[in-house]
C-alpha cells in the first residue's frame, strides 16, 4: 500500500493517514479497482477504516460522444491546461465545449 496523505480527521479529532492499493487494472474495459484503506491512531490502539472503490476513465472519443448525447456541441479535446493536443504522454484529457441556449 502507499501512503498518499495524511491529516486530522474533523469529525474524531484523530491524525489520521489514508493508504491507497490498487487491486486490478483491466486496460481494456479502462477500469481500475483499488482500496483505500484509512488508519487512526488512539490510545486503544489503531482504527482502521476501508473502502473498494472501482474507476473508469474514458478517452477522447467517448467523452466526445457523452457530450454530445447531452447536448453539448464544438467539442474539443486538448491534452494539457496549455491546450495542446491530447496524446498518450499528454497529462490530463480536458474537454472545451458550449451547451446551447434553448
Amino acid at each position: 500500500m502507499e501512503l498518499v496523505g495524511e491529516g486530522r480527521n474533523p469529525v474524531t479529532g484523530l491524525m489520521s493517514r489514508e493508504y491507497n492499493r490498487k487491486l486490478s487494472l483491466d486496460v481494456g474495459q479502462h477500469m481500475v479497482s483499488a482500496e483505500h484503506v484509512f488508519t487512526e491512531h488512539e490510545e486503544t490502539g489503531e482504527r482502521r477504516y476501508t473502502f473498494p472503490q472501482t474507476y473508469h476513465w474514458i478517452d477522447e472519443q467517448e467523452g466526445a460522444y457523452l457530450l454530445s448525447q447531452a447536448g453539448f456541441v464544438d467539442v474539443q479535446t486538448f491534452g494539457s491546461y496549455e491546450k495542446s493536443p491530447c496524446t498518450q504522454e499528454s497529462p490530463l484529457l480536458m474537454f472545451l465545449a458550449r451547451k446551447p441556449f434553448t
